[in-house]
């Protein structure tokens, strides 16, 4: 029996949809970013942004080959190349109205709120281990109304490194002082999520969702359950 369940968030748990080339967020994030005093055209912002993300990425102060950023660097930075000192205040406008306006679709899975109550009643210490932006996923954990039933929330922008690098999985497992033995990891990616996992001696459970890639039949990695249906509820048979 596992004590302790880590869940892969987005495609897993979330069924989110985003386009972040849409004009819309462009025009009305430059919008905002005037307001502060901040002169962007919507082009050269969303030029800027991206130049931003690169070179952040090209930084790699995680050493991995699957590197991410903090976005609060990037938003932070458009304001410092206008010579504005942005606060937490300004930050979190921006974080907010970017994420808002380039959401199309932020649902949880069917039966997951359900599944979630089942898990914590049932005393499983449940985390989130998930390649994303811990100041996006905060916030839609709680508008989905589950933030509450994570003991530990883990994201590849606070440690600059993603899965399927090991490291990002040793890193929460030392922090929540997991026992790999009494703990399952699931997710829907057969290489972010169950080879990761894998690689650091987890248990798996692979979930097929409409958000997962293509799996290779030559892939070697095989999860220890796998629910090709993508019904969230059958995790229960196997915890």
């Amino acid at each position: 029996m596992y004590k302790n369940i880590i869940f892969d968030l987005y495609g897993t748990i979330i069924d989110l949809e985003t386009d972040e080339n849409l004009v819309e967020l462009w025009q009305k994030l430059s919008f905002l970013y005037q307001l502060y005093g901040a002169l962007y055209s919507p082009e050269t912002l969303k030029k800027e942004y991206h130049m931003k993300v690169c070179e952040l990425l090209d930084e790699n102060p995680g050493n991995s080959i699957y590197p991410d950023v903090d976005i609060r660097d990037v938003f932070s930075h458009l304001f410092i190349y206008k010579s504005i000192k942005p606060n937490d205040q300004m930050i979190e406008a921006v974080q907010s109205n970017f994420r808002d306006l380039s959401s199309l679709k932020l649902l949880l899975y069917p039966k997951a709120l359900e599944t979630l109550g089942i898990l914590s009643k049932r005393r499983r210490g449940l985390y989130i281990l998930s390649n994303g932006q811990r100041i996006f996923s905060i916030m839609e954990l709680q508008r989905l109304n589950i933030f509450d039933y994570f003991k530990g929330l883990h994201f590849s922008s606070d440690y600059k490194i993603s899965k399927p690098d090991p490291g990002i999985f040793i890193k929460m497992l030392m922090s929540e002082q997991l026992d790999p033995k009494e703990t399952v990891f699931i997710g829907n990616d057969m290489i972010n999520d169950i080879s990761g996992a894998i690689g650091v001696n987890l248990d798996t459970i692979y979930i097929h969702t409409n958000h997962s890639p293509p799996i290779d039949k030559n892939c070697k990695f095989k999860p220890t359950y796998s629910i090709m249906d993508g019904d969230f509820s059958k995790i229960l048979e196997y915890i």
